[in-house]
């Protein structure tokens, strides 16, 4: 939820009655809270997460009845014509809002008007949450939800609609139906809600929206800039997207808490990581294992030699790169990363699986690792490719251009104190090997609440927002 007065009113609201009406009434209230909050956002978003929701449910249903009825070719041929046309429907979406099928005014930018019209919020997690669901019925992995209201929620829930994470029914489903032994009095729950909420607006509001007031224009004009303040651009757009997306996802987890619901963890220090394939395993992890069970190892994983391991792991990349845009530097993104990963694998077919041990062995991998991510991040973050490739060439060509945005290099409490504070928390997270939340809930007692303290002074002090400040702006709200 973004950084705002109608947020912490809303929620206070919902969190009042969630507590204060009858324990049964609680799927109730976080169902209603959650369709009058997308609505709020957008109405024809709300229309359509409701109307699919209830296909997906009635089909669900049908799936399991074949199942039950000894016939799983007719369970299985069902789940393929369902997940077929939610596929198609969002390629469809993606395709003509993204302007190939029409080109509206230079000024309206790619995608044009189309994008508004067509695209609703958030239908690439739901409709990817739709797919995954459907999959596990018909694997018996979990059985159909019977309860509407249950399977609507799952659905709908307002933490996650916006940009996830993409959770598993099997989980969320069981916390659902625990809702009624949530005590309003639990310090350990409530601390932990606590944890996630001000690392998420110290993340969002302090470091994102504050990087993207200069990433955000280099990216968009690296013609005008000389190579340093491109170099700049890159190093604070990887910054900024992850500061922002992490943001939302504890943000997420930590309102997801107060109502005594478990999210997964979408981010686990992925900029430590000592090569790419530990990056995408804390990097969008709830993604990133959609990607690994519904699509790697359905096509043969690596079970069908090298070769095919390659080919499967760049269909997952070219995937996952079309999942967030049909662009060709979404492609290039995606496939960007394919090629990383193909070469580290043959990198340790070759040399062996040897993990660096020591802090002065990993710096170096880690470091390579980010100048990687960061380099393909020019792609994900640009226009179009056409921008990407001109950024590139200015910044590695080493070409002079305007200095006016020099101002960035003097901002010393974000570089000096503020990013450090972030690399803490990681470092935290690695050390405990806990979600941030659960890592800061280990901490001693007055350790912890020191940290709240100095978070709630920083995001007071430093945080964008205000008026002018488009609080509702997360940079995933795009996929």
């Amino acid at each position: 939820m973004p950084f705002s007065l109608f947020s912490a009113l809303f929620l206070c609201a919902v969190t009042v009655l969630y507590f204060v009406l009858w324990k049964g009434l609680r799927p109730f209230v976080l169902l209603a809270a959650s369709l009058a909050y997308i609505a709020y956002l957008s109405p024809r978003a709300c229309i359509w997460v409701c109307g699919l929701s209830l296909a997906v449910y009635a089909g669900a249903l049908s799936i399991q009845r074949r199942r039950d009825e000894g016939n799983t070719d007719a369970a299985k041929r069902l789940k393929y014509v369902l997940i077929a046309l939610l596929v198609l429907l969002l390629a469809v979406m993606k395709f003509v809002s993204s302007g190939i099928f029409f080109h509206g005014p230079p000024e309206e930018g790619e995608g044009g008007i189309l994008r508004h019209l067509l695209l609703p919020l958030g239908l690439s997690y739901y409709l990817f949450q739709a797919v995954g669901y459907l999959t596990d019925v018909e694997r018996g992995t979990v059985t159909a939800e019977k309860n509407p209201v249950h399977f609507l929620l799952y659905m709908t829930f307002f933490p996650k609609f916006v940009s996830g994470p993409i959770e598993r029914a099997e989980t969320f489903l069981s916390g659902v139906k625990q809702l009624s032994t949530v005590r309003l009095t639990d310090p350990h729950r409530c601390s932990l809600a606590l944890s996630y909420l001000l690392y998420g607006y110290f993340m969002k509001t302090v470091l994102a929206d504050r990087m993207s007031l200069y990433a955000s224009r280099l990216l968009l004009e690296p013609h005008r800039y000389g190579y340093l303040l491109l170099l700049a651009g890159m190093l604070f757009y990887t910054l900024q997207i992850y500061c922002d997306f992490a943001g939302y996802s504890a943000i997420a987890l930590g309102i997801s808490h107060l109502f005594g619901l478990s999210l997964t963890e979408n981010f686990h220090a992925p900029y430590l990581s000592t090569n790419i394939t530990v990056f995408w395993r804390r990097w969008h992890r709830s993604l990133s294992m959609w990607l690994r069970d519904y699509l790697y190892i359905p096509l043969g994983g690596s079970r069908k030699g090298l070769q095919r391991k390659r080919i499967n792991t760049m269909i997952v990349f070219l995937v996952c790169g079309l999942w967030h845009g049909t662009g060709w530097h979404f492609v290039i993104w995606g496939l960007l990363h394919g090629l990383y990963s193909v070469i580290h694998s043959a990198w340790q077919e070759k040399f062996g699986k040897k993990e660096a041990v020591t802090l002065w062995k990993k710096l170096p991998l880690i470091a390579l690792t980010f100048f990687c991510v960061a380099f393909a991040w020019i792609f994900f973050g640009s226009p179009d490719a056409g921008t990407a490739f001109v950024y590139i060439r200015r910044m590695l060509t080493l070409q002079a251009g305007d200095t006016a945005l020099g101002v960035i290099m003097t901002d010393r409490v974000l570089l000096v104190v503020l990013l450090p504070l972030a690399l803490f928390f990681d470092m935290l997270c690695l050390k405990k090997d806990k979600p941030v939340g659960e890592a800061m809930q280990q901490l001693p007692y007055v350790p912890r609440y020191v940290i709240y303290y100095l978070l709630i002074v920083v995001i007071y002090l430093f945080g964008v927002y205000g008026p002018g400040y488009d609080a509702g702006s997360f940079m995933y709200m795009e996929f």
